[in-house]
């Protein structure tokens, strides 16, 4: 059986048409202007789609977002649907990439008409970073397996955190140069926290640190930032740390006053 969405513009009279309904494939080529003469329409021009009835996952796509690296995260379901107007039979459901399981499946070897069957999937990430995998299962619908996209971030077990969420220069006279103030960005997690990269915007800041690669759990390291502003009146800027920790991305907000 097929899905026809069918649409009519009536060229001669006011008259419109939308429907959605069901025929077996040799019925396509004479429904359309049969059911527009039923309704009255004169002089149909005809034009619509075909969408054949799928077995499909739902959601078709998962994201799974931040998990600690070498630790799962909860379950979280997922069903396969059978939309069609008979049963369908099943193959089996795997997955494409390690950092994702099935924990529990629910679906047998066939699924009624209009009916679903659930499974539980859980994210273990490997590695930090962005992961990314894949659902699917062969059914008597179609010759293609039906897919879905499965996706998450690993993270380590180090947690950034900075002294401070803003820094504040004051007044500074245009073509010269603050100060540095200073700000501590600490690892207050258990385990090594990555960093990959320290950036300031725009270009009247300036900073330096001595962070290195990395920091060992506890550890801490200080950033210098100094404003040199080129234009008059109250500027900003951020300075931004990024890590494989949770959170990812740290952010300080930076003023000052051009004079």
């Amino acid at each position: 059986m097929y899905l026809v969405e069918y649409h009519r513009a009536i060229l001669h009279h006011q008259c419109e048409l939308s429907e959605t309904s069901s025929y077996e494939p040799r019925e396509l080529e004479n429904a359309l202007p049969d059911i527009a003469r039923l309704r009255g329409c004169n002089h149909p021009r005809n034009y619509g789609r075909v969408l054949r009835y799928t077995v499909q996952f739902y959601p078709l796509s998962v994201q799974f977002g931040e998990q600690r690296v070498k630790t799962s995260s909860s379950q979280t379901t997922m069903f396969v649907e059978n939309n069609a107007l008979t049963t369908v039979t099943l193959g089996s459901v795997s997955i494409q990439g390690s950092d994702f399981s099935i924990a529990q499946n629910n679906c047998g070897t066939t699924l009624a008409r209009n009916t679903g069957c659930s499974l539980e999937v859980v994210f273990t990430p490997s590695a930090t970073g962005g992961r990314a995998g894949s659902m699917s299962v062969t059914a008597s619908d179609s010759s293609s397996p039906h897919t879905a996209a499965l996706q998450g971030t690993g993270i380590s077990n180090g947690i950034g955190t900075l002294s401070s969420s803003t820094l504040s220069f004051g007044t500074q006279k245009v073509g010269t140069q603050s100060k540095p103030q200073q700000v501590t960005f600490t690892n207050t997690g258990t385990g090594t926290l990555t960093l990959s990269g320290i950036a300031i915007s725009p270009r009247l800041f300036t900073q330096s640190n001595a962070c290195g690669a990395s920091l060992a759990a506890g550890a801490h390291c200080t950033v210098s930032v100094q404003f040199a502003p080129t234009l008059q009146g109250l500027l900003a800027g951020s300075l931004s740390i990024q890590d494989d920790g949770s959170g990812g991305q740290h952010t300080l907000v930076l003023s000052g006053i051009g004079q």
